[in-house]
């Protein structure tokens, strides 16, 4: 009987744990903006390039490799990781895989990067 009811509360306190965490961006991110913050206009740059580019594999529920971008603090956590798999000279795979983005878009990244990387930029 002992043993029915440890198993019972260790069970129950992983469904609570795992419940506290779930889909609240101010704890998965942290950090990333402040309640007051507005997009900038960089970022917005970077948000649509990944909406037109990336969207098949990262976006509406897509996670290939581990990467979802459908908020935009995702976006500006995995700064580093999209400069090197969008910006040559690529130090991570190449993306997308349907081909190199253009120079413009690889420019628009890079001013975002340079620019600090946040929410605000």
């Amino acid at each position: 009987m002992k043993k029915l009811i440890l198993t019972a509360i260790i069970i129950s306190s992983l469904f609570a744990i795992n419940s506290c965490y779930h889909d609240k961006e101010e704890l998965i991110y942290p950090n990333c903006k402040a309640a007051t913050d507005t997009i900038g206009p960089k970022l917005t740059n970077v948000r649509n390039i990944i909406n037109s580019k990336c969207g098949g594999c990262h976006l509406g529920g897509g996670s290939t490799a581990g990467y979802n971008f459908d908020n935009d603090c995702s976006i500006v956590s995995y700064w580093n990781e999209i400069k090197g798999s969008c910006v040559q000279p690529y130090t991570l795979q190449r993306m997308p895989t349907s081909g190199p983005l253009s120079t413009n878009e690889q420019s628009q990244i890079t001013a975002w990067v340079n620019a600090g990387h946040r929410y605000t930029d």
